[in-house]
C-alpha cells in the first residue's frame, strides 16, 4: 500500500525520506477503517480507499504543519527603493482549515466504508 500512497502523493519510489511517516499514517488509517467497520482484516476491495485516505491524512498533516509555523517565518512586507508592500496574513490559517474541512466532507469515504460495516448483535 505504501507504493500506492506515494503514487497518489507524487512521491518518487526511490525517495524513502517519508516512508516511516507514511507507514505510520497507513497503519492508523487501516486501524480506523477496521474499527469503523467492526472488521478484523481489511478487505482487498478497501485497499485503494485506505490508500486514498492515508494520502489525504498525510496532506492534511502537512497543511497543518505549514499553518503552525511561527508568524516571524512568514514574509509580511517587502521594502525596496523607498517603497513598501505589506501582505496580510490575518485569517489565512482559518481559511486553510475551513478549506481542508470542506474537502474532507466532499471526499467522505463513509459511503464506501458503510458497504463493509458489520453491526454487532446484542445478546438476548
Amino acid at each position: 500500500m505504501l507504493e500506492t500512497v506515494k503514487l497518489l502523493l507524487g512521491i518518487p519510489d526511490d525517495d524513502e525520506s517519508k516512508d516511516k511517516l507514511l507507514e505510520l499514517i497507513i497503519a492508523e488509517t487501516v486501524q480506523r477503517i477496521l474499527n469503523y467497520c467492526n472488521l478484523h482484516e481489511l478487505p482487498k476491495e478497501l485497499e485503494l480507499t485506505a490508500a486514498r485516505m492515508a494520502a489525504e491524512l498525510f496532506t492534511e498533516s502537512r497543511i497543518m504543519e505549514a499553518i503552525s509555523e511561527p508568524e516571524e517565518q512568514v514574509i509580511s512586507s517587502i521594502s525596496e527603493q523607498g517603497r513598501t508592500v505589506s501582505f496580510s496574513t490575518t485569517g489565512v490559517a482559518e481559511k486553510i482549515k475551513a478549506m481542508t474541512r470542506a474537502a474532507d466532507e466532499k471526499i467522505s469515504k463513509k459511503a464506501e466504508l458503510n458497504k463493509f460495516k458489520r453491526l454487532f448483535r446484542l445478546p438476548g
